[in-house]
């Protein structure tokens, strides 16, 4: 959170899940584009949805987590780094969104279609493709497929190759450099300004990077590592900071964040 707000744009975290769970309609429009399918209508939408199945477990921060009315569900990430474990990633994405659409003695026919979706900056697997779609399918036998009804999607906004279809190639260049050129962009970049125009959400942005702007002070004050880490903690058990960002801030993995996270609720239990 380093910009200021009147800097952010569709990639950051924070304009990115509150336009996406703001707007239904330009929500199941960005869907149908980048998954090539109809949906009747898009039900609900959750910014910074928080998944933790037990104390000790990791959780998840979903960035936008969907439903549609036809027993569909999609977690719509934008992921500005590359990492290499982001595979993993997206596998235990896909399990807890699993753990959060079904009760408990529930049967498991009542899973819903789950597909998780990475808009990434980069071109992760390297082939150049505009989306690369992964399903469970027999190794032995690749046309017969698993039926699990689940979906992992990595949208390459970096590709390429002069193959991409029309639109999605609008929508790749306008997150690469804001140029509009269909409706979809233009809806995007409306969005996008009258978000800038929203003082409660500049308020809430502002709030949240002054903590972090203080966490970082602390940062360089002897003796003020416990507070520090204490603070950040607060922040991503409530919602308010992506864990990746926090990890940062300390010096150390999300997946050592995640277990200080879990060490001290245990102490605090």
């Amino acid at each position: 959170m380093n910009k200021e707000y009147d800097e952010l744009c569709f990639t950051d975290d924070f304009l990115f899940c509150k336009i996406l769970t703001e707007d239904l309609e330009l929500c199941k429009n960005l869907l149908e584009l980048i998954l090539g399918i109809g949906i009747r209508r898009v039900k609900c939408a959750v910014g910074q949805k928080t998944i933790r199945n037990a104390y000790k477990s990791k959780g998840v921060r979903f960035d936008v987590y969907v439903e549609d009315d036809e027993d569909s569900a999609f977690d719509i990430e934008m992921q500005v780094k590359d990492r290499a474990d982001l595979p993993k990633r997206s596998r235990y994405y896909q399990g807890m969104m699993d753990l959060n659409l079904i009760r408990r003695g529930a049967p498991y026919k009542a899973l819903k279609k789950g597909i998780v979706i990475f808009f990434c900056l980069f071109d992760h697997f390297g082939a150049d493709l505009p989306v690369y779609t992964f399903e469970n399918y027999c190794a032995q036998e690749k046309s017969i497929r698993l039926g699990d009804e689940t979906q992992k999607v990595f949208v390459n906004t970096a590709c390429t190759s002069p193959d991409i279809p029309e639109n999605i190639k609008n929508l790749f260049e306008y997150i690469r450099t804001r140029k509009t050129s269909d409706e979809l962009t233009k809806t995007i970049e409306q969005r996008v300004g009258e978000a800038i125009e929203q003082e409660k959400w500049r308020d809430e942005y502002m709030t949240l990077k002054n903590k972090l702007d203080e966490v970082r002070e602390d940062a360089l004050l002897e003796g003020r590592a416990e507070e520090r880490k204490s603070l950040l903690i607060s922040l991503v058990s409530t919602g308010k900071l992506d864990i990746n960002t926090a990890a940062e801030m300390m010096g150390i993995s999300p997946e050592d964040f995640n277990a200080m996270m879990a060490t001290k609720t245990s102490i605090m239990c």
